[in-house]
């Protein structure tokens, strides 16, 4: 019975640890993004257009975890959902600013706190994965975090340039018994930074 419950324990280990692709999907022609490197400054824009978070729309899962945790502490739920709209701001954007500059590789710099731009590129939030479901996870699994979002390059009149979205990006998570889920969230964030850039690079 022991060496079951070992092994149970080593396959659930390696199920979270593995790397799930996401797809990319251009969906404006493929052109050659080269003048993007001598762009200059080029400011990054956040938009979250959330059609799912957790398979379910935004409003009923903010009720959701809200409740949830005011029945545990009251107040908590309260606070939660501020922060749940703070850490847009505060934590996942900037994670995906950092990684994106990073792994540019100085042909390209973006920075939100620019007045005049020639180009800016947007990143649409569509879709959010926790890393957490109450309902579900269990001490040997748990929901990937990750999400889909649409990159855009559009000029000075807003006119999209090119654009393309990554579908089904995941992050692998750990087992835990908490609900901050906010760590995984930002990791997705993260690792979208860098896909998008590596990306928009093969393009340049």
């Amino acid at each position: 019975m022991k060496h079951l419950f070992f092994w149970l324990i080593l396959l659930a280990s390696l199920f979270t640890q593995k790397i799930v692709a996401q797809d990319i999907v251009w969906t404006t022609p493929v052109n050659d993004l080269s003048y993007l490197k001598d762009a200059g400054d080029v400011k990054i824009e956040f938009k979250y257009e959330l059609d799912s978070v957790n398979g379910k729309q935004e409003a009923e899962f903010i009720l959701e975890q809200k409740n949830y945790r005011n029945m545990k502490n009251e107040g908590l739920g309260n606070k939660w959902e501020k922060e749940w709209h703070s850490n847009r701001s505060f934590l996942f954007n900037p994670s995906f600013t950092q990684n994106f500059n990073k792994y540019l590789k100085g042909k390209l710099t973006v920075k939100e706190n620019i007045a005049v731009v020639n180009y800016k590129v947007v990143i649409t939030v569509k879709a959010i994965n926790t890393g957490k479901d109450n309902k579900i996870s269990t001490l040997f699994y748990q929901v990937p975090a990750g999400g889909n979002f649409l990159v855009s390059i559009v000029d000075g009149s807003d006119k999209v340039l090119a654009s393309f979205q990554m579908n089904g990006l995941r992050v692998s998570i750990s087992p835990r018994n908490d609900d901050n889920f906010f760590p995984w969230i930002n990791e997705a964030f993260a690792k979208a930074g860098r896909i998008a850039a590596q990306e928009l690079l093969s393009k340049m």
